[in-house]
């Protein structure tokens, strides 16, 4: 039970069954008031529930409990009746353990000790039904059921269990728009969820009460019903039922339709859940004033008591006999009489109503007769009149337009409910109903159109499926009948954008799609001898891309280099370059990134979204190769051949490989991507193996082309069979490209398919690619890669773990070439471990360490040519001139402990000394030899220097607790640039790779905050960081994001601090930074993390920076952009401008059509001359294809463009 305040009692009796009470403010609770009041039924031993009507804001609804029909409905039930006047619908107010204490309250004075367990149904209007809601959230495991009407500040956060409370929600069409949103989000957010509730909208309705009191009170005793147990303790927690989602019926909100949960064919994500078939019609009639009451109709289900019947026709052969079923007993023994005459007296024939499908007796044909729905008749109109193959040829007609058939010369053959051996499985919504026997593997098929439906699941015996959530799934048939029903959604076709967008050097051909907040992206690939044109019409990837569209994935798809150039190399193909497994060395993967950075920058996409690649043949090689190249977070590869061997011993993505077991590509699909698939698993790679096998055909299966209908489908089937393309077992004998070369050689042999068109032809080899498990794209295996994505959508490990033992706050440093040092302390003894790396962390070798007992290591700094240096608290700095292999003693370097140390690009060395260097910063020209101690100007304080930076111009800036100080002459002077620091206390700073100088301050005793300055210190603006990252013990900005590195995790953003987001994957699990850590970012663009141990991020974090240098030149007093200098240029020009005020500048690079190539300038500037410069690269640093340009530059009201021209 939950604790409760401590409370006076304050009530009265107004009659034998009503009382009052309240329950007052105490020091921790902050609602206003709760008063309640409750009827009791004389005639009621004991109570099992609470029915609460909840008032409006500033209501009361405490004399609820005088209204008859509610004390009537409440009595019936064993409930009492509540009333109540509070005020807070929040539950962080104390409010809803008020509610709990009036509860115990009541138990007392009443007599009734069960009301102290006693659930709640709440039934509130307005404001009211907020607080129910909220109520319900805060406690659902003591409520049976809710109705909420017209609220409009429900709480939007996830509900929680309260999902499985069923809920009544009400809108009315014409309140305010808020409520309505309100609610209907809430309601559309958690039904995918699977919560059991409803959405009504009051047509014509304003913010009134419901008062069809009937529709209330029967939801209300239904729901009552179910969710009571059958025997109740009431001397403790009642254990409410949680209902199954299958017992409901649902509604559709658009069409007022309703089913049960068997047969409702819609979506059930964004249907209404109903507890019954009566509170559904009830709904029904409510939301659409009683115009709608169609209920969607299950498909027959047929059991031992049907009798099946051969039909003949007189004069006919065997193949026009067909098969109908009834349970009707006088029809049967209609057709036993029959059967006594002999055969030329069966005059009476069959006439009945036809539907779609064989309806699982009546093989092999396409349509059906509805059990029950024919008659055998002497004499039936003439249009009816028809022999089976007319119907089979033209089934809609037949279907659609006569709706029965009638023949003349019909009659009843033979009884074959004795002969069919075996148990039935009924396939609603799908294909291959029928009899079998116990032990057979059975395939179905959902009968959806894979252009404007997506499968959406089984349902039925759904244990018994090999995957209930694919189109195409199987099971073995069980000692019984079986029921399975398949849902789809109706989406409309996918129709693409289409646009010529630049690559690394051609404009590419690529369609897209994107929904409106896309979840994920996926690339998808053509195969060697496709485009991406056509790789869209195929049906089987048409199903897939639709399928991903509809679950929140946006869709790219574009062409080879080879295919836009043409096949240059006249090989016959147009293949993905797989050859090379990076950026720079392949054009494939340069377009890719390029198109990354394009629908980045137009906003369909952003830097945190999950991308994923997909491909078939050599479309999926390359879907492996750029998903490794680009660090995506996942690939799919559809009979691929597999790349080497040694790339899935160098890959981290996480890969899946559907092959064709029976793919006769040179070699062989499938065993190499099983290879390759064993290789991933052995290295703890995420990945799977899903492998198409035969599957039979079936007469619909060629409809799912488009321009095929069901009766044309049948007719190619039928020809296929009798060619003997098709075995007894429907499957097919004889490949795709042995029938597409009989085809060619000879139209005329095949007197349906020579009616189709090439294309359409096409399609249907396709089918019977997928049939046989031949080289192919296939859409059975769709949910199982999509939800593969979404399990990974963190994508590979963002770092790896260096084979370094455990040690204590490790410090990094490193220089050009691959060179990193690790400085630590050994855990065992507390000595100083160095380990040094030539290779970027690929192997490392343990160093001699200096004569250091008690090592506290502030600064690793490493030279190009070997130097090092270690600057250590409390003996000062270390320093070996050969690699580590000898030290300098201690004050040998320098002569006292040393806090911070740099070293200049220029050789200067600058060290911030622990003890006399208070108050100086020392610099050094000759390594040392010598020093200068240097004074800093109004320095007040008893620390040293702690941090020592340089930005790209040459600049060096100080950290320290008196705040930030900045030398522009290589340390001869100094200056503090403090102009908007609240606290001046330098704890973490850093200068990323445009100098923006990053800083955390302090105050004494407590941490102020983050500050950034863009203008070389002059000025500092304030970052609401806090918050999200807490205290950072280093920063490390570049390209465009910030990493931290706090007492707990390491952080990433990627919008200048707007949104931040862990980078934890491939930590060990045992790291720990509360005892310290340091980032280091290495001249090769690969970000170190340490700490308790090592670890190095597995891709590169950044790529070739600009050169940014402002010239200090006179002012000049009007803005003026410069021409570029050289133009034309290779492989870099200076843009020159002048600035009359300070103002932020953008300086923007465009190409021949106006597409965004790079921004390479967006900050503030302080007035006068400046320059940059442009490599000629694009937004991920690969260079641009020779040709014109141009570069515009904003600042403040003016805009300026000029032309410049790359030569190769």
């Amino acid at each position: 039970m939950r604790s409760f305040y401590v409370f006076s009692l304050f009530f009265s009796f107004l009659s034998a069954q009503v009382y009052d009470l309240s329950i007052p403010e105490n020091d921790t609770a902050t609602y206003n008031y709760a008063d309640f009041r409750i009827w009791l039924a004389d005639s009621i031993d004991e109570f099992h529930g609470v029915y609460w009507f909840m008032h409006h804001n500033n209501g009361d609804s405490r004399d609820i409990v005088y209204d008859e029909g509610l004390r009537e409905v409440s009595s019936r039930n064993d409930f009492i009746l509540m009333g109540a006047h509070i005020f807070n619908m929040h539950m962080n107010s104390g409010i809803g353990d008020a509610v709990i204490a009036a509860m115990d309250s009541f138990a007392v004075i009443s007599g009734h000790p069960e009301i102290e367990n006693t659930p709640f149904f709440i039934n509130g209007y307005s404001w009211g039904g907020q607080f129910g809601y909220h109520f319900t959230k805060w406690i659902p495991e003591r409520v049976i059921g809710f109705i909420t009407q017209k609220g409009g500040y429900h709480d939007t956060t996830h509900a929680g269990s309260a999902i499985e409370v069923p809920g009544y929600m009400f809108v009315a069409e014409d309140d305010l728009p808020y409520r309505i949103e309100n609610l209907t989000g809430i309601f559309e957010d958690h039904r995918p969820l699977g919560a059991k509730w409803i959405l009504a909208m009051e047509q014509g309705a304003t913010h009134t009460e419901i008062t069809d009191w009937n529709l209330l009170n029967t939801y209300f005793e239904t729901v009552t019903d179910l969710r009571l147990p059958e025997n109740l303790d009431m001397s403790q927690t009642v254990p409410l039922n949680i209902l199954s989602d299958t017992i409901a019926w649902l509604g559709d909100r658009t069409t007022w339709e309703i089913g049960s949960w068997e047969c409702y064919n819609d979506s059930v994500d964004s249907a209404c859940w109903f507890p019954s078939r009566t509170v559904g019609e009830q709904w029904q009639t409510f939301v659409s004033e009683e115009l709608e009451t169609d209920t969607i109709a299950c498909d027959l289900i047929y059991d031992s008591t049907y009798v099946y019947f051969t039909v003949g026709i007189h004069g006919a052969d065997d193949g026009s006999n067909y098969v109908v079923a009834t349970d009707n007993d006088e029809l049967i023994n209609q057709c036993r009489e029959q059967l006594e005459l002999p055969e030329e007296e069966r005059v009476l024939h069959v006439n009945g109503s036809l539907d779609y499908g064989n309806g699982g007796f009546n093989q092999p044909w396409s349509w059906h007769i509805v059990p029950n729905e024919w008659v055998l008749a002497e004499m039936s109109i003439g249009v009816c009149n028809a022999p089976p193959e007319d119907v089979e040829n033209n089934i809609d007609y037949w279907v659609n337009n006569v709706g029965q058939l009638c023949n003349w010369s019909s009659y009843i053959k033979d009884e074959i409910a004795g002969d069919m051996e075996g148990t039935w499985a009924w396939i609603n919504g799908g294909y291959q109903s029928g009899i079998y026997t116990i032990g057979d593997t059975i395939h179905i098929w959902s009968d959806m159109d894979p252009g404007t439906t997506t499968f959406q699941a089984w349902t039925g015996d759904t244990s018994l499926l090999f995957d209930p959530s694919e189109w195409h799934t199987t099971f073995t048939m069980p000692d019984g009948d079986v029921q399975l029903y398949a849902h789809q959604d109706t989406v409309g076709p996918l129709i693409f954008d289409y646009e010529l967008i630049q690559g690394v050097e051609n404009p590419k051909n690529v369609y897209y799609k994107f929904p409106e907040d896309p979840s994920a992206i996926i690339f998808f690939f053509h195969g060697g001898n496709g485009n991406a044109e056509e790789i869209i019409e195929r049906v089987e990837v048409g199903q897939f891309l639709q399928h991903a569209f509809e679950k929140g994935f946006g869709l790219i798809i574009t062409e080879s280099e080879d295919r836009t150039l043409g096949d240059p190399d006249n090989d016959g193909t147009t293949k993905w370059e797989i050859n090379s497994w990076t950026v720079d060395g392949n054009t494939d993967i340069g377009n890719i990134q390029a198109l990354i950075d394009t629908f980045t920058f137009r906003g369909n996409m952003d830097q945190q979204s999950p991308i994923y690649s997909v491909g078939v043949s050599n479309g999926g090689n390359f879907s492996s190769i750029v998903a490794h190249a680009l660090n995506l977070n996942a690939a799919a590869m559809y009979s691929s051949q597999g790349n080497p061997p040694e790339f899935y011993q160098l890959t981290d993505t996480p890969t899946i490989f559907c092959p064709a077991k029976y793919d006769p590509a040179l070699g062989g699909g499938n065993w190499a991507a099983h290879m390759n698939f064993d290789t991933l698993q052995y290295r703890g790679i995420p990945s799977v193996f899903y492998e198409l096998d035969r599957s039979p055909a079936y007469p619909q299966r060629f409809a799912r082309v488009p321009g095929i209908d069901i009766s044309l489908s049948n007719e190619i089937f039928n020809e296929f069979q009798s060619m003997g393309f098709i075995d007894n077992n429907h499957y097919f004998v004889v490949l795709d490209d042995s029938i597409q070369h009989q085809y060619m050689a000879d139209p005329d042999m095949f007197s349906v398919l020579s009616t189709l068109n090439i294309s359409t032809v096409r399609h249907i080899l396709d089918q019977i690619k997928v049939m046989t498990a031949d080289h192919s794209f296939f859409a059975d295996f769709n949910q199982r890669v999509l939800t593969f994505f979404v399990e990974h959508s963190n994508g590979p490990d963002f770092w790896q773990q260096e084979e370094i033992p455990q040690g204590y706050k490790y410090m990094m440093g490193s220089a050009p070439d691959g060179q990193v040092l690790a400085a630590g302390t050994n855990p065992n003894g507390g000595t100083l471990s160095l380990y040094y790396s030539g290779d970027e962390g690929s192997s490392w070798t343990i160093l001699p360490i200096p004569n250091n007992p008690a090592p506290t290591i502030q600064d690793v700094v490493l030279s190009s040519d070997g130097q090092i240096y270690l600057a250590d608290l409390a003996y000062g700095v270390f320093y070996s001139d050969n690699y580590g292999q000898t030290w300098t003693d201690i004050g040998e370097f320098t002569p006292e402990g040393c806090a911070s140390f740099g070293l200049h690009s220029s050789g200067v060395i600058f060290a911030g000394l622990t003890y006399t260097g208070i108050g100086y910063i020392h610099r050094s020209e000759n390594n040392g030899a010598t020093w200068e101690a240097i004074p800093l100007p109004d320095y007040n304080s008893n620390y040293a220097v702690e941090h020592i930076q340089f930005n790209s111009q040459g600049h060096i800036f100080l950290g320290t607790i008196n705040g930030m100080y900045r030398s522009t002459d290589m340390g001869q002077t100094w200056e503090q640039c403090n102009a908007g620091l609240n606290g001046i206390q330098i704890y973490t700073m850093t200068i990323n790779d445009q100098d923006h100088i990053y800083v955390l301050t302090t105050l004494p005793g407590s941490f102020d905050g983050y500050y950034r300055s863009t203008d070389n210190g002059n000025s500092w603006e304030a970052l609401d960081w806090v918050q999200n990252i807490d205290h950072a013990l280093d920063i490390i900005g570049v390209g465009g994001c910030i990493y931290v590195i706090n007492d707990q995790t390491i952080m990433l953003s990627d919008d200048e601090g707007q949104a931040w987001s862990e980078i934890s994957t491939g930590l060990n699990p045992d790291e720990m930074y509360f005892i310290g850590g340091d980032l280091e970012l290495t001249p090769s663009g690969y970000l170190y993390a340490g700490a308790k141990y090592v670890h190095r991020s597995i891709h590169e974090v950044s790529t070739t920076i600009l050169d940014i240098a402002q010239i200090n030149l006179p002012e000049r007093s009007n803005f003026k952009l410069y021409p570029a200098y050289p133009n034309p240029f290779n492989p870099m020009t200076k843009l020159h401008y002048n600035l009359p005020e300070n103002d932020r500048v953008t300086i923007t690079i465009y190409d021949m059509v106006g597409r965004v190539v790079k921004n390479i300038m967006n900050m503030n500037q302080t007035a006068g001359y400046h320059s940059i410069r442009w490599n000629a690269t694009n937004y991920a640093g690969q260079p641009v294809p020779a040709g014109p340009y141009f570069y515009s530059i904003e600042a403040g009201n003016f805009r300026q463009t000029r032309k410049i021209m790359l030569l190769k």
